[in-house]
C-alpha cells in the first residue's frame, strides 16, 4: 500500500499556488459532491439510485470505472457500475477477504491501492489492474458497503479529491441506506398488500360460490368444499347447533384423501369439545396442540383421527349461534395468523349462507306443510260437496226405487188394469231417474244452452285480454320476466252465440297460454276468416305440448297441472265451440309454442247448418228383420238386461265383458251391428269400434255411455260411431237406432 500524500520540496511560489489550486479544487470537489448527493436524495428506489450514483461520478467526477459495493452477509456485492472501457455495468460478486473494497469495509478506513496481486486473481473485468481507492459506506455506525473508484492518472488521488471522496461515501451511505429501507418496506408493504386483495378476492370467490345455492344440502356442500381453498386442512365439518340441547350436529364433512370415523348426521355434546369456547364467545377459537386438551371429543380426535390442531368457527346471526365450521390439521401449530384472519373473514359469509338456507329449507317445509294441508281442506271440501250432492241424489233416488219395488210387488196381482198401472209407473220413475242424472251431468259439463247474438270476434279478444292481464302482468312482473302481446287482429264478419261462453273459452286460452311461459315470452292474438268460419288464434312460445298429450288434452278431466288444474277447462271450451257449430284445435311444436284457434260459423253460414245436431245419428238403412250383434258391456247385470231387452225382438245377441274378448269373438260379415259400452276395462268403446271397422270397413256400430247427451255427433261419426245411445237406455229410442240398422246377407 503507498501513501499518495507523501511530502515532496517544493518552492514558495509553488506552494502558493498549489495551496490555492487545491482549495480551488476542494471547492469545484465539494460543490460536485452536493449536486451528486442533492440528486440521488431525491431517487426513491434503490436500483435506479445505485446505477445513477455510478454514472454521476463516472462522468462529473472523470473516474475510469466506479462501482457501489453492498455488504450481502459475507458477500460484497456490486449494485450499480460504471466502466469507461467497455461503456456498460458489470455485476461482480466479492467475498470478504483481502481485496481493497474488503479491507475497507473491515477497517472503516480510505484505502489505496496499486498492489493487485490479490484482487487479480479473482477479477476479470477490463479496469481492474488500474489503481484505486475506496471508500466504506457507514451508515447510522454500521458498515453496509464500499465505493470504489479507479483512475488512469494517479496525480487524481490528491487531498482534496480524497476529503471529497470521504465526504461522499458519508453522506451517500446515510442516503442509500434509507432508500434500501424504505425499497424493502415498500415491497413489503406491496407484498401484503397484495397478498390481501388476493385475500378478499378469494373470499369474495368463495363467498359467492356458496351463496349461489339456496338448497341447504348444496349450500352447505359448497361451504365444506370451498373453505379448504381459502385455508389448507386435512378435514372440514360444518355442524348445526341446537341451544336446547347443547349439541352439535354434523351437517356436511369434507376429508382429504383419508378416512373418518365421523358421520354426517352424528351428534356432538357441546361441553366435550373445545367449540364450546367459540359457541360462549362468539368468536374463533383455536387449539394448537390437541395433544394437551383435556376435552373428550378432542382426545378422540387425536386417538381416531390422528389430529395435532383445530381451529373452530361460530356461524353467528347477531347473537345467536346457528352452528361451528371446524377445521382440522394432523401436526401442532398448523395455522397461522394468516388463516385465522381470513377464517374471520369468511366467517360473515358462511353465517349468511348457512342462514339463507336454513330459512329457505324451513320456508320448502312450511310451504309443503301449507300445501299439504291446502289438499287435505281441498279434499275435505270435494268430500263435503259430494257428500252432499250424493245425500240429494240418494233421497231421490230411494224415493224412485221404492216406487219402482213398490209396483213391481203390484205388478204380481192377477189383475191387468192395475198390473198395467204399475207397469207404467215404474218406467216413469225410471225415466225421472234419468232425468236426474243428466242434470248432474249437465252441471258438471257445461251451462246451459242461451239465446244466440251476433259476436265480434275483435271486440272479444280486446275484452279477454283486458280483464285477463291485471291477473298474470303484475305476477310476471314481480318475477322479473315478461309476457309480450302481439295482436293481429284482421276485418272478420261477426259470428252468433253465447258471447258469455265464447268469452270463457278465449279466456281459458289466454290464461293456459300464459302458464305456458313460465320464462316469459310471446302472447299472439289474431283473427281470420275462409269462406264458411271466421276464428280467433291464441298462440304462445312456451314449452309445447307433445303429441301424446294432443291427442287427449280434450278429454274430461284429463290435466297435465296436477293439482292445480281440473281437467275440464279444455273440455268444456271444445264442448261450448260444438255447440256454436264450431270446432277448438291445436297446432304444438315442444319447445317452440302452441296454437289453439276456436273456429266459428260466420253468421249467414251458421243459420244454415243450426238444425245439424242429433245425438243419434242417421244410418241409411230401414228394415224389420232381426239383427245379429255383438254386444260389449262389462257390467254384467245390465248386459244380462240388454241381451234380454235385445232377444225380445227376436234379435241373434252374442255378448262379451271385454274389448279383447269382441276383437276374439269378432269376425267379417259375422255380425250386423257391434254395440259397445263406452267405459270398459283395458280399452274403451272407441278403441273397440276403431279396430272392429278396420277388420270390417261395413260393420254398423253402436255406442252406449252414460255421458251419451254430451257427446257430439260429428265427433261420434269420425271416431265410427254411427249411433250414439245415452244410457240409461230409452226402450224406445234404442228400438228406432236399431230399426235403421241395415241388415246383411246372410
Amino acid at each position: 500500500m503507498t501513501n499518495p500524500f507523501e511530502p515532496r520540496p517544493v518552492h514558495t511560489q509553488q506552494r502558493l499556488d498549489t495551496g490555492l489550486g487545491v482549495r480551488r479544487d476542494r471547492a469545484d470537489q465539494l460543490a460536485t459532491v452536493l449536486r451528486i448527493t442533492h440528486q440521488i436524495s431525491r431517487i426513491r428506489t434503490l436500483e435506479l439510485l445505485l446505477e445513477t450514483f455510478a454514472h454521476e461520478l463516472h462522468t462529473a467526477l472523470g473516474y475510469s470505472s466506479v462501482d457501489v459495493l453492498l455488504l450481502e452477509g459475507d458477500t460484497l456485492v456490486s449494485q450499480g457500475s460504471t466502466l469507461a472501457t467497455s461503456g456498460r455495468a458489470v455485476a461482480r460478486r466479492a467475498v470478504i477477504g483481502t481485496s481493497p473494497a474488503a479491507l475497507a469495509c473491515k477497517h472503516g478506513c480510505l484505502i489505496f491501492s496499486t498492489d493487485f496481486s490479490g484482487e487479480a486473481k479473482t477479477t476479470t473485468y477490463p479496469d481492474a489492474q488500474l489503481p484505486c481507492v475506496v471508500a466504506p459506506l457507514v451508515a447510522n455506525g454500521r458498515t453496509i458497503g464500499a465505493l470504489e473508484l479507479r483512475s488512469t492518472s494517479a496525480h487524481r488521488w490528491g487531498s482534496a479529491d480524497l476529503e471529497a471522496l470521504m465526504a461522499l461515501a458519508k453522506q451517500s451511505a446515510i442516503i442509500i441506506e434509507n432508500t434500501r429501507r424504505h425499497t424493502i418496506e415498500s415491497e413489503q408493504l406491496y407484498a401484503a398488500l397484495q397478498a390481501r386483495a388476493d385475500q378478499l378476492a378469494l373470499v369474495d370467490e368463495i363467498s359467492r360460490t356458496i351463496s349461489a345455492s339456496l338448497d341447504q344440502h348444496d349450500a352447505l356442500q359448497a361451504i365444506v368444499t370451498q373453505v379448504p381453498r381459502a385455508v389448507p386442512c386435512e378435514r372440514l365439518s360444518l355442524a348445526a347447533y341446537d341451544a336446547e340441547r347443547r349439541v352439535l350436529t354434523i351437517r356436511a364433512l369434507w376429508v382429504a384423501g383419508q378416512s373418518t370415523s365421523i358421520d354426517v348426521g352424528s351428534d356432538v355434546q357441546l361441553d366435550e369439545t373445545e367449540a364450546q369456547h367459540a359457541v360462549a364467545s362468539g368468536h374463533l377459537y383455536y387449539v394448537s396442540d390437541l395433544n394437551s386438551s383435556e376435552a373428550a371429543y378432542s382426545r378422540r380426535l387425536v386417538r381416531d383421527e390422528h389430529l395435532g390442531s383445530v381451529v373452530h368457527v361460530p356461524i353467528t346471526s347477531g347473537d345467536v349461534c346457528l352452528g361451528v365450521l371446524s377445521l382440522a390439521r394432523t401436526y401442532a401449530n398448523a395455522f397461522d395468523a394468516n388463516d385465522l384472519a381470513l377464517l374471520n373473514s369468511l366467517a360473515p359469509h358462511l353465517a349468511t349462507a348457512f342462514k339463507n338456507a336454513s330459512l329457505y329449507a324451513q320456508a320448502q317445509q312450511a310451504y309443503a306443510e301449507l300445501a299439504m294441508a291446502q289438499e287435505h281442506t281441498l279434499q275435505a271440501e270435494r268430500l263435503r260437496a259430494i257428500g252432499e250432492l250424493a245425500s240429494g241424489v240418494a233421497h231421490d233416488f230411494n224415493n224412485l226405487l221404492s216406487i219402482i219395488l213398490g209396483h213391481m210387488e203390484v205388478m204380481k196381482t192377477a189383475d191387468p188394469v192395475v198390473a198395467e198401472r204399475s207397469r207404467r209407473a215404474v218406467i216413469q220413475a225410471a225415466n225421472d231417474g234419468a232425468q236426474t242424472v243428466r242434470r248432474i251431468q249437465n252441471f258438471v259439463r257445461a251451462q246451459p244452452e242461451q239465446h244466440s247474438t251476433p259476436v265480434s270476434l275483435h271486440e272479444l279478444a280486446d275484452d279477454v285480454i283486458h280483464l285477463t292481464m291485471p291477473r298474470w302482468h303484475s305476477d310476471m312482473m314481480n318475477k322479473g320476466i315478461t309476457i309480450e302481446v302481439q295482436r293481429d287482429l284482421r276485418p272478420v264478419p261477426t259470428v252468433l252465440g253465447n258471447s258469455a261462453e265464447l268469452r270463457e273459452v278465449v279466456t281459458n286460452l289466454v290464461l293456459n297460454a300464459v302458464d305456458a311461459m313460465p320464462q316469459g315470452g310471446k302472447l299472439f292474438v289474431a283473427t281470420g276468416m275462409d269462406t264458411t268460419h271466421a276464428w280467433i288464434d291464441i298462440g304462445d312460445t312456451g314449452h309445447g305440448i307433445p303429441a301424446e298429450v294432443q291427442a287427449r288434452i280434450f278429454e274430461p278431466f284429463y290435466t297435465t297441472k296436477a293439482n292445480r288444474g281440473t281437467g275440464l277447462g279444455l273440455a268444456v271450451s271444445r264442448s261450448i265451440a260444438k255447440r256454436h257449430q264450431g270446432d277448438l284445435v291445436v297446432e304444438s311444436t315442444p319447445w317452440v309454442g302452441s296454437r289453439f284457434r276456436l273456429l266459428l260459423p260466420i253468421a249467414s253460414a251458421h243459420a244454415a247448418s243450426a238444425a245439424d245436431t242429433v245425438v243419434v245419428a242417421p244410418i241409411a238403412a230401414s228394415a224389420t228383420a232381426p239383427l245379429r250383434i255383438l254386444l260389449v258391456e262389462d257390467d254384467q247385470a245390465v248386459r244380462e238386461t240388454l241381451v234380454q231387452l235385445l232377444r225380445l225382438d227376436a234379435h241373434q245377441v252374442d255378448s262379451v265383458a271385454d274389448g279383447q274378448a269382441a276383437l276374439a269373438q269378432f269376425h267379417p260379415n259375422t255380425y250386423d251391428l257391434v254395440c259397445s259400452d263406452l267405459g270398459l276395462p283395458n280399452m274403451t268403446g272407441w278403441d273397440v269400434l276403431r279396430e272392429v271397422r278396420a277388420i270390417d270397413p261395413a260393420i254398423a256400430t253402436m255406442l252406449m255411455s252414460g255421458w251419451g247427451a254430451q257427446l257430439d255427433p260429428q265427433e261420434a261419426r269420425e271416431r265410427h260411431a254411427d249411433v250414439v245411445v245415452p244410457k240409461p237406455i230409452d226402450i224406445d229410442l234404442l228400438n228406432a237406432a236399431l230399426a235403421r240398422v241395415p241388415r246383411r246377407s246372410r
